[in-house]
């Protein structure tokens, strides 16, 4: 659908890897724009809509893993140059280079959340913006000891977007209004706590845990969701040590409840 207009040099780089018990393969897509932090160019966002549209459409293709060649990044936002010169190219007048990239991004979002086949997110590093928004359409998310989230994009003034709607709605005590107005940064214990990450694991223990996925033994996508959920239960001796969001969650949701947006912008200064 978008192959023709891919680049000579891709931006993500997909393979796929045999699973160890069962019929099929693993794909994995590699974003690979580490000097611009995985920011999500056009270019990007069409490279992994093909991806996303072959994992679906290949019936050997049994679930997707998304990673970043980027140690400081798993993807740090949309490209706003890219977003800035497409404006400019199409004059004031005509928005249709903007407005593709942006429905293309939103189309990508949503492929992945509604992907038929298991969708894993590798988070280390920078979570943030149009990266959330790739992130959280994974079935299982993964953040490390260096990973940071955040919809930063509010404090330009831009509404929390890339499903923002969605899944700030789905973090605990109401306090996703306060991520939404704030664009705050919060780390990896507080993002598996606010449920914008599902597990948070040391960066060493990467390889052990992408083993662990080629050995799943599956048929369906909810199988394959319990049974690495069964075995990371095993695997996690103690819980994350509580971050700032979670120590202050009670008392900011006390403090916001039923306020106006101005008394919860007062709520969060306090």
């Amino acid at each position: 659908m978008f192959n023709g207009d891919l680049m000579l040099e891709p931006t993500v780089h997909f393979h796929t890897i045999p699973l160890k018990q069962s019929d099929g393969l693993l794909g994995v897509a590699v974003m690979d724009r580490p000097k611009a932090l995985n920011a999500l160019d056009h270019t990007m966002i069409r490279e992994l809509l093909t991806i996303v549209e072959t994992v679906e459409s290949d019936a050997s293709i049994r679930g997707l893993w998304i990673e970043s060649s980027a140690e400081k990044a798993f993807c740090a936002g949309g490209d706003v140059r890219d977003v800035t010169n497409h404006g400019q190219a199409g004059g004031l007048t005509d928005l249709s280079n903007s407005s593709d990239y942006l429905a293309d991004e939103y189309l990508l979002d949503v492929w992945l959340r509604y992907c038929s086949k298991p969708v894993f997110a590798w988070g280390d590093g920078y979570i943030m913006g149009g990266g959330m928004g790739v992130f959280q359409g994974a079935d299982v998310r993964f953040v490390t000891e260096y990973s940071s989230l955040a919809m930063p994009e509010v404090r330009i003034g831009f509404v929390p977007d890339c499903g923002g709607s969605w899944f700030l709605n789905h973090v605990p005590k109401g306090l996703g209004i306060c991520l939404a107005m704030s664009g705050a940064t919060v780390g990896a214990a507080d993002g598996c706590w606010l449920n914008l990450a599902d597990w948070l694991l040391p960066r060493a223990e990467k390889s052990t845990l992408f083993d662990a996925v080629l050995a799943l033994n599956y048929v369906s996508k909810s199988q394959a969701l319990a049974e690495l959920g069964s075995i990371l239960q095993e695997a996690t001796t103690e819980s994350p040590r509580q971050g700032p969001w979670e120590e202050n969650g009670e008392r900011l949701a006390n403090s916001i409840r039923h306020q106006t947006p101005l008394n919860v912008w007062h709520a969060m200064q306090s």
